[in-house]
């Protein structure tokens, strides 16, 4: 099961790339979203980097995750891939997070979307110059599978109205977790700090004596 402590080992990168140019827009290849693979079917997805370029306004509420898949979900528009989001740019927070499987459109096959459901159109747009900061947990279906750690892939800025996936605009990445220290491995960070304490302790107690020892009476 995840944890919140899971979350809490969340390492932010902050990742500027060259500039791409890619139909009639163009954007800073600066985003990149690194998932750790936490099983086949969870991932921390931890956001870095920004979004600075030239798209239509009505196009800049989502971010595109090309193929992140092992085994692909099944066709639907809707898959409810979200567990739990504390992922930002600046003050806009990301709360959406929808599964295209394959087969729902050209743009959208096999792609995982993340922006902010409001449940009214139009979306909030993603702010430009604004770190990507903090994590999402996402979680497919038993059967599914996310890809395996060391695949790579392309981020896409745009939007979902009228099958527009926008522009190139950075780059996924699967690694392995944070690793965890074991409680065997905490006992003895713990117990060497209690060590030194004491060693400390008598040799400041000896320091102190030895400086009265040399006070005259």
């Amino acid at each position: 099961m995840l944890t919140t402590s899971r979350i809490c080992r969340v390492t932010l990168r902050f990742v500027i790339g060259a500039a791409l140019v890619f139909g009639s827009g163009t954007a800073f290849s600066a985003v990149l979203l690194q998932l750790q693979r936490l099983s086949d079917t969870d991932v921390l997805l931890i956001g870095s980097g920004f979004l600075d370029g030239t798209i239509p306004a009505e196009n800049q509420h989502s971010l595109y995750l090309i193929d992140p898949f092992l085994i692909r979900p099944s066709p639907r528009a809707n898959h409810p891939i979200l567990d739990e989001s504390e992922l930002y740019a600046g003050s806009y927070r990301f709360n959406f997070a929808n599964d295209a499987g394959s087969g729902i459109g050209d743009s959208f096959t096999n792609t995982i979307y993340i922006g902010r459901d409001v449940g009214t159109l139009p979306f909030p747009q993603i702010p430009l110059n604004e770190p990507l900061v903090g994590s999402m947990l996402l979680h497919l279906a038993n059967g599914e599978s996310f890809a395996p750690i060391g695949s790579t892939g392309a981020v896409y800025w745009g939007t979902t109205t009228g099958n527009i996936r926008g522009i190139l605009s950075g780059s996924w990445e699967m690694v392995a977790p944070d690793p965890v220290p074991l409680p065997s491995s905490i006992s003895m960070m713990l117990g060497g700090i209690f060590v030194l304490a004491m060693l400390y302790l008598r040799s400041t107690g000896r320091t102190i004596a030895l400086a009265r020892a040399c006070v005259p009476h």
